[in-house]
């Protein structure tokens, strides 16, 4: 490598640094308002608040999946993942911009106007949310930042081996579960997949007037000492649709309705006539709720065509390994209900794929974040892991990814042998093995 070549390998190291840096600091600020939003709902502060940040929390959901989906196509643009590269360049062509730069930073711009507008309509009603500011400040690094790497040439960013090893992780999937890096942990994404067909007015009042008819059918079911797995498979329906409508998840509703309806056999000769009736008939309501979602839809193909086995076994392993400070409370949690739904409903297609899917969706975040660390890394990793090991707290995400994917390795590789499904992990694994232990 020229001296020429090295210099612009270690410009583009520092501002990959930043990028990153920026981006996991405006998610940890960007989870405090989230969670602001969701306690005025829950009733913990006053009726402006809970007015506000009912307003606001559909912003603050859409800046989560359009930077998704910005992050997830420049690095797949930086990678040359299924020919991203020529698709982009299509696009910049047909669109009339300049260039690739143009296209993403139009593309960043937005994410940070989302928030930017949050920022603006919160303190014009003169509430002092106190991460504001911090937000603010943050939004503005991220945006500069991005102009920088944006015009950065892609190759310069990292070794051919670990963009290779990038693409093979795969991008997260439509999922009950879906995370999201901030500067210390992995966290819950929160569902942000309301987007249907039907007007945001009418969907809310399809899901009130559901929730009454799912509610009013479960007392029935309970009064009548029916079989106990569709009780508990009605009430997880009950339990969903309840919910206030932005936290509303049709994901995790289109699961536990299709193992409901995986029980109208045993409905239609267990119970009186009119029960029956009534249970199929609420169940049939709830299919023609769900196909107006179009993330139901969209699961609802992969699910079909992904036969992935029985998911206990995995489950339980990957439960151990998510016991650690990288993983959010919030994570655990979801996997908590993941066992619960398969103890719940046993061998069941649409539970064990949700659960798969979660896995990977958990495993891949981690992934990205060690190999990117790696890739603006100017020194050895087993030095990185005996400082992460000394002063952990003050490690970044990414240190901490790697320190994660290492201590676990022998779990992940396991995986990936007993498994389909989770086959791209051990390179990635391995790879993180061996340059850890040298």
């Amino acid at each position: 490598m020229s001296a020429r070549q090295s210099a612009e390998y270690a410009t583009a190291e520092k501002k990959l640094k930043r990028f990153l840096d920026a981006q996991t600091n405006v998610f940890q600020l960007h989870r405090e308002l989230l969670d602001w939003c969701k306690a005025s709902l829950d009733g913990e502060y006053d009726q402006r608040n809970y007015d506000v940040s009912k307003h606001v929390l559909k912003d603050v959901i859409a800046f989560e999946g359009a930077f998704d989906d910005f992050e997830v196509e420049f690095w797949n643009y930086a990678a040359d993942i299924d020919g991203m590269r020529a698709s982009v360049d299509s696009r910049v062509l047909q669109q009339g911009l300049a260039d690739h730069k143009e296209y993403f930073f139009s593309k960043i711009e937005a994410c940070v106007s989302i928030l930017s507008e949050v920022v603006t309509e919160v303190s014009a009603v003169g509430l002092g949310w106190p991460f504001l500011y911090d937000l603010e400040e943050s939004l503005e690094k991220l945006y500069d930042i991005s102009e920088e790497l944006i015009e950065t040439d892609p190759s310069q960013m990292g070794s051919d081996l670990v963009l290779q090893l990038l693409s093979k992780v795969p991008p997260q999937r439509l999922a009950p579960l879906e995370v999201v890096a901030t500067t210390t942990n992995i966290r819950r994404k929160v569902d942000a997949h309301l987007q249907s067909r039907i007007s945001d007015v009418g969907m809310r009042e399809a899901a009130t007037a559901l929730h009454e008819v799912l509610l009013d059918t479960y007392t029935e079911f309970e009064r009548s000492n029916g079989d106990p797995r569709i009780s508990r498979a009605l009430e997880k329906c009950v339990g969903e649709i309840g919910r206030d409508f932005e936290l509303f998840s049709p994901i995790r509703f289109g699961i536990y309705v299709g193992v409901a309806n995986s029980f109208k056999d045993v409905i239609s000769d267990e119970f009186t006539a009119s029960l029956a009736r009534q249970v199929i008939s609420a169940l049939f309501q709830c299919d023609i709720f769900l196909r107006n979602f179009n993330a139901w839809k969209e699961y609802s193909r992969d699910e079909e065509v992904t036969a992935v086995g029985d998911s206990s076994a995995a489950l339980r392993d990957f439960q151990k390994a998510a016991d650690d400070s990288i993983f959010d409370d919030d994570v655990r949690a979801a996997l908590d209900d993941m066992a619960e739904d398969k103890r719940d409903f046993g061998e069941r297609g649409k539970v064990d794929y949700s659960i798969f899917q979660s896995i990977s969706n958990s495993v891949s975040e981690v992934c990205r974040q060690g190999l990117r660390f790696l890739s603006s890394l100017p020194r050895s990793v087993s030095s990185l892991l005996a400082e992460t090991a000394r002063d952990g707290v003050k490690s970044t995400i990414g240190a901490l990814a790697v320190v994660w994917l290492f201590k676990y390795s022998e779990l992940l590789i396991s995986l990936s042998d007993r498994y389909a499904f989770f086959s791209w992990l051990k390179p990635v694994v391995e790879f993180i093995k061996t340059h850890a232990g040298g």
